[in-house]
């Protein structure tokens, strides 16, 4: 074995093919198909730091656009499209019991996506570096409801915001609260 990598396997022609195990010197580890010595159909890729990546190979290399599993360290999970061996499009949940649904950069939630929390809220909307930023909407799981721009997971800029009981508030939020101009109801 070279560069002090190990393999454990099938060969065929003395070259790794079929099922097989390569660890190679960084910790890396591969667990699936080989072909003609390469990396070769569906396979598991467990990074040093542990994360693991499944995915199909070609010729050694991970198949871009294609789909995949991504188990991440702190026990988060991904499953969709991925793009250089990362979330692109998909889902992505967390030990908390969130779940994200839509696009990715990063491996965090960017664009257009929906986000249910543990307690049955739910926010659909524009994303940000992993927050809720720009427009969208929160149901919240008491019934309440918010309709207006986000910044860094706040309310911020022009929204409305109604409460089960018929209270509404339509106007300027600054870091999640009341802030500027707005008009304040109830029915």
């Amino acid at each position: 074995m070279r560069n002090g990598a190990s393999y454990k396997g099938n060969f065929k022609n003395g070259k790794y093919s079929g099922k097989g195990t390569q660890t190679l010197p960084d910790g890396s580890k591969y667990e699936g198909n080989f072909q003609n010595g390469q990396y070769h159909g569906l396979g598991k890729l467990t990074k040093p730091s542990g994360e693991k990546i499944t995915a199909d190979f070609k010729n050694g290399e991970m198949q871009n656009n294609g789909k995949g599993k991504i188990e991440y360290t702190d026990g988060s999970k991904f499953t969709g499209n991925l793009k250089d061996g990362i979330a692109h499009v998909g889902i992505k949940s967390w030990k908390s019991g969130n779940e994200y649904r839509g696009l990715f950069k990063n491996s965090m939630p960017h664009g257009r996506g929906a986000l249910t929390y543990k307690d049955g809220s739910l926010y659909k909307g524009a994303f940000r570096k992993g927050l809720p930023h720009g427009t969208g909407k929160k149901n919240f799981d008491n019934g309440n409801k918010y309709t207006g721009f986000m910044k860094e997971g706040k309310f911020h800029g022009k929204g409305i915001f109604t409460w089960t009981h018929g209270r509404k508030y339509k106007g300027d939020f600054k870091n999640g609260e009341f802030n500027g101009k707005g008009e304040d109801t109830e029915k």
